[in-house]
């Protein structure tokens, strides 16, 4: 697994990311000042025949509309990593 510095998302807290390449999975780890803490993201980019998809799964117990907003953001994320993943030949 590779940890990749601290990113920052759209509302300007930053994250930790820790990329498991073998598996294809992105884990985002909210930090304590983000509103939705504690929140875990996994994303796991999934090929099924020629379709790519990003299988996402969150673990959010703060506020619920924080956790909405942060579900919102990757679901936005998804859409641009979507865009740049290729199907393998």
């Amino acid at each position: 697994m590779i940890c990749n510095p601290p990113r920052r998302p759209a509302d300007h807290t930053q994250q930790t990311e820790v990329a498991d390449r073998e598996n294809h999975t992105l884990w985002s780890f909210a930090p304590p000042s983000n509103p939705a803490y504690p929140t875990v993201v996994k994303r796991q980019v999934v090929q099924v025949n020629d379709k790519i998809y990003v299988a996402t799964s969150m673990l959010c117990t703060g506020p619920q509309t924080a956790c909405t907003h942060v579900a919102q953001e990757f679901q936005a994320l998804n859409q641009q990593m979507k865009q740049t993943v290729r199907p393998a030949p």
